[in-house]
């Protein structure tokens, strides 16, 4: 048995759930028959035949139509007189998807986004020496899971959060509220993330009660709103130390939403707390309103069971990682399954004389020694002197042999430059390690229409910065 549907109630002419199976699960061979029967199961439980036909992949391929318009027969009336069929099946949807896997989407341009959630409301009530470990626990947590996902991050800004505390300047009770205390809840890299939680910490108040159903549906429509779908999925992290969720109801109405955004919710208990309603949310499928998520988006952890106290901080930051992130790739594309989004061609960065790769990745450390920038006839060029380590330096020019000069009496280029032949075509030695940028995806098109001032002046501002380049010689 491949799938059984589910049962319609008091129906003539039922319409059944579309449903998933993978191909390999049923064509091995595309013209393998499949047999599908309709039954029926009556007030006392009792199954009974209604009929059945034969079908095939490859038939089912070419969607609805007369050609998929099927007799349920009952082979056991066939005998009777003006019998011929029990009914007819109607074939209304069939979609061809191919799978793609969480690294042709990451390699498509998708971008991880971290987004944390601090819980108050327990602070209070812990001694000094368990709220000082469980603190470093809360750092070295944070720096695992943001050390990972930040590296799918180009811009390195994490939303951060905080809930169940008393907030200045008033001091009423808030559920939500951005840790910075600013209009932008988001903060620059890992450690603007803690420094602004150190800073909220000395500030608020913590109260007994708390409700996770704001931050969650906040950042659910920021998931929603991000932009095109498929460019950006976000990783809610909500750190807490426990204790009874009253809002129970709400935050599973608030998880149901939040499985139609790009979006996944890990929770990390932290210290000796009562985790049992967090671990009820990983097991509980539907809401008090009987509604469904539309896939998975929950994982707890709690992080006495991972850590190794006494163990080296690496060796448990791998753990943390592993535990807390191994769902989110399933999340991920099970979320782009869901919305019928495939994976595009992989974003390509080869040469070009006029950009140099580190702009669309400013915050990556470099290989190479001080850039240079100069303009060469009419034409910017940018150059790249690399370190010794280099291969570009371990290549030398003398193994190039010096090919005749051309033709170039409409070029605008200083004819005292000395070419060399590089697969066919005439280059100066200073040119040979240019970048050039083709194919590249839409999202790059404001860096390419840059009017050339402004990137001048961009260059003078990140002379300061070091880049890491890849260079390809062909």
């Amino acid at each position: 048995l491949l799938y059984q549907s589910e049962g319609i109630k008091n129906h003539s002419h039922p319409t059944w759930k579309s449903f998933n199976l993978q191909m390999k699960q049923i064509a091995d061979n595309r013209n393998r028959l499949l047999e599908m029967s309709v039954i029926y199961r009556d007030e006392v439980d009792k199954l009974g035949f209604i009929g059945s036909f034969l079908t095939s992949y490859a038939k089912m391929k070419y969607g609805p139509g007369p050609e998929n318009v099927y007799n349920v027969v009952n082979h056991k009336k066939l005998t009777k007189k003006g019998y011929t069929n029990s009914g007819k099946f109607e074939l209304i949807k069939f979609i061809d998807v191919s799978f793609y896997s969480f690294l042709d989407y990451i390699t498509s341009g998708t971008q991880l986004h971290l987004a944390v959630a601090f819980d108050f409301s327990m602070k209070q009530s812990v001694g000094t020496e368990a709220q000082a470990r469980n603190e470093a626990d809360l750092q070295l947590a944070l720096r695992a899971i943001g050390g990972i996902i930040r590296d799918y991050s180009p811009n390195k800004l994490f939303p951060a959060l905080g809930f169940g505390a008393k907030i200045p300047p008033a001091f009423h009770d808030s559920q939500e509220f951005f840790l910075n205390f600013d209009t932008d809840p988001c903060c620059r890299g890992i450690d603007g993330v803690l420094d602004a939680y150190r800073k909220a910490s000395r500030t608020v108040v913590p109260i007994d009660k708390v409700t996770f159903f704001h931050v969650i549906h906040y950042v659910a429509k920021m998931a929603m709103n991000s932009g095109v779908k498929g460019l950006h999925y976000y990783v809610l992290t909500v750190f807490t130390q426990g204790g009874p969720i009253r809002d129970l109801k709400e935050v599973l109405n608030a998880l149901v939403y939040a499985s139609k955004a790009p979006l996944s919710v890990i929770f990390i208990g932290i210290g000796d707390g009562d985790f049992e309603d967090l671990c009820r949310l990983t097991s509980k499928h539907q809401s008090e309103s009987g509604k469904k998520p539309e896939r998975e988006i929950v994982e707890f952890l709690e992080l006495n069971s991972v850590l190794e106290r006494g163990g080296r901080a690496a060796h448990n930051k791998r753990r943390i990682a592993e535990r807390a992130l191994h769902v989110v790739p399933w999340h991920l594309v099970s979320f782009m399954h869901k919305n019928n989004i495939a994976a595009k061609p992989p974003i390509q960065i080869s040469r070009s004389p006029v950009f140099h790769a580190s702009y669309l990745i400013p915050d990556r450390p470099s290989r190479y020694d001080d850039d240079e920038y100069w303009i060469e006839g009419n034409r910017d060029a940018y150059h790249v002197r690399p370190k010794s380590s280099t291969p570009y330096h371990q290549r030398k020019l003398s193994d190039r042999s010096p090919a005749p000069r051309p033709n170039r009496a409409n070029s605008a280029v200083d004819d005292s430059v000395d070419l060399w032949h590089v697969n066919g075509t005439y280059v100066s030695p200073t040119m040979s390690n240019y970048l050039n940028l083709r194919g590249t995806p839409f999202r790059s098109h404001s860096a390419i229409q840059t009017p050339r001032n402004e990137i001048q002046r961009r260059i003078a501002q990140r002379r300061a910065f070091r880049f890491e380049v890849q260079v390809i010689f062909l």
